[in-house]
């Protein structure tokens, strides 16, 4: 069980910010997932987090590219 403060990982989002990160490609729809997953109260860790604007960082600065599915 959870306790409230704690917040755990969720292992469908890190493997999704593996995959982008190794190919360097994110879909729209990864992309909607990834955004709704920080602006949502779902439980994130903040490595999570971390790992989530480290994603939209590297889309800004060329690193990802967003493409269609």
């Amino acid at each position: 069980m959870v306790k409230d403060g704690q917040q755990r990982s969720l292992p469908n989002i890190q493997q999704l910010i593996r995959e982008v990160i190794n190919s360097g490609k994110l879909t729209r729809q990864e992309y909607m997932a990834l955004t709704l997953a920080m602006l949502s109260n779902q439980r994130l860790s903040e490595d999570d987090r971390q790992q989530i604007n480290r994603v939209f960082d590297n889309i800004q600065t060329a690193q990802i590219k967003i493409v269609d599915s």
